[in-house]
């Protein structure tokens, strides 16, 4: 992985909502699922999903207007990995 992509999963990362996000995504969920799940409004979720699908931590996939997202767990990249372990291990 560059350095640069680093600097932008840490920074994707950084965030304590978007870790909310990660640790709520068991399966798949679509952005209302989430936002109830999370307690977060439909707009912060849908805001900081664009942000983890950009670092390729967390995979979407549209079937017809149901939008679904998931982690990126078949990730080539085993640091991608390591971050989910983490942040679904913090309390």
């Amino acid at each position: 992985m560059r350095t640069k992509e680093l600097a932008r999963l840490f920074r994707a990362t950084s965030n304590e909502k978007r870790i909310r996000i990660v640790k709520a995504l068991k399966s798949d969920m679509t952005i209302n699922k989430l936002a109830d799940h999370t307690g977060l409004p439909y707009k912060t979720v849908e805001r900081h999903l664009k942000i983890l699908v950009l670092v390729d931590l967390v995979k979407q996939n549209r079937q017809g207007l149901e939008v679904n997202f998931k982690l990126n767990k078949g990730s080539k990249n085993d640091f991608i990995n390591t971050i989910v372990r983490l942040i679904n291990a913090a309390k």
